[in-house]
């Protein structure tokens, strides 16, 4: 997140992907409360998805705020 703000790196999902992955195996599972999204569904198998619309051009704050979302 820092490097993108910063411009010091591209957004590169395949790198961002994987750099998750790199640290998403270690520490413990925390329940956390969903965060407030425009369309969320339940499915049938009891999974929740949900969908935030976003405009064309979000501005910077709101890239920043739906980047750390994601994550």
């Amino acid at each position: 997140m820092d490097n993108l703000t910063t411009l010091h790196s591209k957004p590169n999902k395949l790198e961002e992907v994987e750099a998750i992955r790199k640290v998403c195996q270690t520490g413990n599972m925390k329940t956390v409360k969903p965060t407030k999204v425009d369309i969320w569904l339940r499915g049938h198998d009891n999974q929740l998805y949900f969908f935030d619309i976003k405009t064309a051009k979000p501005n910077e704050g709101g890239f920043k705020e739906y980047k750390r979302t994601l994550l």
